[in-house]
């Protein structure tokens, strides 16, 4: 408001919102970009894991789980315990980080184009391009693999992302306007 009783003009207010979401983006962007240029070594859970992990149940649940990611076997007899609960807690790191990425690009491309209706694969799309990038950028850190299934899952993340915050938004705003419907309803009463 620039003086005291006048409302801000809604354009004003779309460009701060988009500003706002586009450091967020980019800020988004550097932290992945920040945590694939460590070598593996510094992110190594393995350590960790092992002091807190109970091996007396939890191999039991896990025997059995065998995935096939990247061309590898992945399972709890290929990679030990720790390697596999690692590998778990990494993988869904990727599809959480780039769940985050694909709803800031996706809310800073819905302001700026509010009437577009191909928003949300234009915002997928970004992010499995990002991903490439990113995987690239990994070729040139030490003890990093790039892998083409890990380009697959950040855009797999993105797109789950993406729709949980269109459907989540949906019925956010079903649910307001019940509310905002029974409360003009009772005013009238």
């Amino acid at each position: 408001m620039s003086k005291e009783g006048e409302r801000v003009p809604r354009h004003s207010l779309r460009k701060s919102n988009m500003l706002i979401l586009l450091v967020f983006v980019l800020m988004w962007m550097g932290l992945i970009f920040t945590l694939s240029s460590q070598p593996y070594e510094s992110q190594d859970l393995k350590p960790w894991l092992h002091r807190v992990l109970s091996f007396e149940r939890i191999p039991r649940y896990l025997n059995h789980i065998q995935l096939h990611y990247g061309g590898h076997l992945i399972s709890v007899k290929t990679l030990g315990l720790t390697g596999f609960v690692e590998f778990i807690i990494r993988k869904s790191a990727h599809v959480t980080e780039y769940a985050i990425l694909g709803v800031l690009i996706f809310q800073s491309l819905r302001i700026v184009f509010p009437r577009f209706r191909g928003i949300s694969l234009i915002s997928i799309s970004l992010c499995y391009i990002y991903a490439i990038t990113d995987e690239y950028h990994q070729s040139f850190v030490a003890d990093r693999t790039p892998l083409f299934a890990d380009v697959l899952l950040d855009t797999g993340g993105a797109t789950l992302g993406v729709l949980l915050f269109i459907i989540l938004s949906k019925i956010f705003v079903f649910l307001y306007r019940k509310i905002f419907a029974y409360s003009l309803k009772n005013k009238e009463v």
